[in-house]
């Protein structure tokens, strides 16, 4: 239901000659050929790109590995959490004491995005020469990409990213901090104008001129002795009593949700980010493509079991129903 909505699913051995042949047939239409295998495998099932652009010379070919289709880590198996490893985002990731990994599989959303971009791109640009490409697609240089402006602090001074949990390399007030009864109110104050309405809301107007709080700069290297004030007026309020307080007053702040209350968030029923669809398993709350566009509306359907759309897709080819049924006893579908 993540990955596969608005699909068609056809299953294809290709290790027998007849699948090979009905993936040829179906790369005449294709727009694009995007594959995952470990690097040279399709290679070895006669699928490279140099095969593939004989059959379709604009096709837009795109690899997806763990670090590509070159370099010495080359055949390195990968998973999120190795990646998010390998990539630096663990290290500095969590609390000073322990590295943590993210929860949600981030590398491999953000990889699918990426690959999304680069189909589009790699599609404009044959608009423009009528000429397909090849794509190298790697987990890996997604994610060293997505660490901002970290590298340049390491290029330019040798700086490395310490872990702040929740907090904020460079900023302060910046974190989540623990409400009357215990769930978390997130603060974020970005400039000195934030901190003077920040304090205000909390009673302490002089603050703002204590030598210990007078700049960013000061209040992140004082930040502990900035929290010993701040927590205990924090926790004699109800998050979402802080939250609407802060939210009349300008100062940015955000409700630490669980799941749960995420799913049934008044901004996500408002925006309709969880549609019920009707469908093959009934009636499901799905996710919705987080764009709206204003002249159109994406599709948004059940996923497909395995192999749904294989007679469909042969039938399409020409294939009749007595080879449908040969080719699915023989195992090629």
């Amino acid at each position: 239901f993540w990955v596969n909505p608005n699909k068609k699913s056809v299953t294809l051995n290709l290790k027998d000659e007849r699948g090979k042949k009905i993936l040829r047939e179906m790369l005449g239409s294709a727009d694009v050929f995007l594959e995952n295998f470990s690097p040279g495998a399709i290679d070895r099932l006669g699928f490279s790109y140099e095969e593939v652009r004989k059959i379709k010379p604009d096709i837009i070919y795109i690899h997806t590995s763990g670090y590509g289709q070159d370099g010495p880590y080359r055949d390195m198996k990968a998973f999120d959490g190795l990646i998010q490893a390998e990539a630096g985002i663990m290290e500095m990731t969590g609390p000073p004491e322990s590295p943590a990994k993210m929860a949600h599989s981030i590398c491999d959303g953000v990889t699918g995005l990426f690959v999304a971009l680069g189909a589009m791109m790699a599609l404009r640009q044959r608009d423009r020469t009528g000429e397909g490409q090849e794509l190298d697609v790697s987990m890996f240089d997604c994610m060293v990409s997505m660490q901002g402006y970290f590298h340049f602090h390491y290029f330019l001074h040798g700086a490395k990213p310490s872990r702040v949990g929740v907090g904020h390399h460079f900023l302060a007030p910046y974190g989540a901090y623990p409400a009357k009864g215990g769930k978390l109110i997130g603060v974020a104050c970005g400039n000195e104008n934030t901190w003077r309405l920040f304090a205000e809301v909390l009673g302490h107007p002089e603050w703002v001129d204590d030598p210990r709080f007078a700049t960013n700069a000061d209040r992140h290297a004082n930040k502990d002795a900035l929290l010993e004030q701040v927590l205990p007026i924090l926790a004699t309020k109800e998050r979402e009593e802080w939250r609407q307080t802060f939210l009349k007053a300008g100062v940015p702040c955000g409700a630490v949700n669980d799941l749960g209350e995420v799913c049934d968030h008044p901004q996500a029923a408002h925006r309709e980010i969880f549609p019920e669809v009707e469908g093959e398993y009934g009636s499901l709350r799905m996710c919705r493509f987080p764009v709206k566009f204003s002249e159109m509306t994406p599709r948004l359907e059940h996923p497909p079991g395995l192999s749904a759309h294989t007679e469909e897709m042969l039938e399409a080819l020409g294939y009749t129903p007595a080879d449908v049924a040969d080719l699915r006893r023989d195992g090629v579908i």
